[in-house]
């Protein structure tokens, strides 16, 4: 996994450069042929995140197999961000049109010299709103 000095890797560059054993990764309209379009935005609050608040949105061919993931602004966290694809998933299989959550950073701030034992949860948090529009039934 490519790191820098500076950056730790987020949530979303370790899916991208991560193998599957069982699967891959699919453009998400191939995935859900059933969806229409699919808008999501995410709040996120804490460490980095500018004006202490940051919505995103995604619809249509934006949201793709790279955005299973929102990462975390905070800049001395590793790994982080909020999982989506499951939320999806679920909401694909129910026929669901709307579904709001709220889940902390998945990420943790390394300890020193990146001893896992000094690590500490990344304390930022995300609220994520799930719109989905279906197809039309035929």
């Amino acid at each position: 996994m490519a790191r820098t000095k500076d950056k730790l890797p987020k949530a979303s560059q370790v899916f991208r450069e991560s193998s599957f054993v069982f699967g891959q990764k699919e453009s998400f309209y191939k995935v859900y042929p059933s969806v229409d379009k699919i808008r999501i935005e995410v709040e996120q609050s804490g460490r980095g995140v500018g004006g202490g608040r940051s919505t995103y949105g995604s619809a249509n061919s934006v949201f793709d197999s790279y955005r299973e993931y929102v990462d975390c602004s905070n800049p001395l966290c590793l790994n982080g961000g909020v999982q989506l694809g499951f939320a999806v998933s679920d909401m694909v299989r129910n026929k669901a049109s709307d579904h709001k959550f709220s889940k902390s950073c998945q990420g943790v701030e390394p300890g020193p010299r990146r001893r896992a034992e000094l690590n500490k949860p990344c304390m930022n948090d995300f609220s994520v709103k799930i719109h989905i529009d279906y197809k039309a039934e035929e």
